[in-house]
């Protein structure tokens, strides 16, 4: 599934790099204050989800140059490339490095394109350092759920729904989870949760039938 769903980017890197920075600038402040807070300077940083490398570029500007991308969408791959960026071709549950390359792996608005938490968890372990740092930024499973809208919704239900992003700009698919899929057994088995924030942004998604409810979750831990 994971190959199906990130492909649709590749359909929409124009017009997601074009919009995706203004529009998460809300959310984008709440994930750099996290990082910041987790003495990420000089650390060897893989992000897998990189895109365009926006959020690459950032990271060197703020940690040191030693940060390195991967991306399943070619089109976004080739932006950050023309940016001069060390990013890659890979799928969160295959990442192409390694055992032990990196002392953190991040991740923004990525993993929620998985169906498989597990494979993804058993893969930033075995890239990571021990007591590497983790911290990755997902869509919410309350959102998701809004987003099947329908009258008899079953949150349990595993379903793909839509989601509008940036005022109707951008439309794209993605699998529903639920707070167990991404607090499982297995991320407890590779992992120390050291934190949990949840916040809402209406700027970049969109408000399901004016109700207010977390939009985005922002988890980090430590690699057992």
């Amino acid at each position: 599934m994971i190959n199906q769903l990130t492909k649709q980017y590749n359909k929409l890197a124009v017009l997601f790099s074009r919009i995706h920075d203004e529009g998460n600038k809300y959310s984008n402040r709440v994930f750099y204050n996290v990082l910041r807070a987790n003495n990420l300077q000089g650390k060897k940083i893989l992000d897998l989800g990189c895109g365009n490398g926006a959020d690459i570029e950032y990271y060197k500007y703020r940690f040191g140059d030693a940060v390195t991308g991967v991306d399943a969408s070619e089109k976004l791959l080739e932006e950050a490339k023309a940016k001069s960026l060390d990013v890659c071709l890979g799928y969160f549950d295959h990442i192409p490095f390694g055992d032990s390359a990196f002392d953190t792996v991040i991740s923004k608005y990525a993993f929620q394109t998985s169906d498989n938490m597990s494979q993804i968890y058993e893969e930033v372990s075995r890239v990571l350092q021990p007591s590497g740092t983790f911290i990755f930024l997902v869509v919410h499973h309350f959102r998701q759920f809004f987003e099947k809208k329908s009258d008899h919704k079953n949150f349990f239900e595993k379903t793909i729904v839509q989601s509008v992003l940036f005022d109707g700009e951008v439309t794209v698919e993605e699998p529903t989870h639920t707070m167990q899929e991404y607090l499982s057994p297995e991320f407890f088995k590779r992992f120390s949760l050291q934190s949990y924030v949840e916040k809402a942004d209406f700027h970049s998604a969109e408000r399901i039938y004016g109700n207010e409810y977390p939009t985005y979750m922002i988890i980090s831990a430590t690699k057992r």
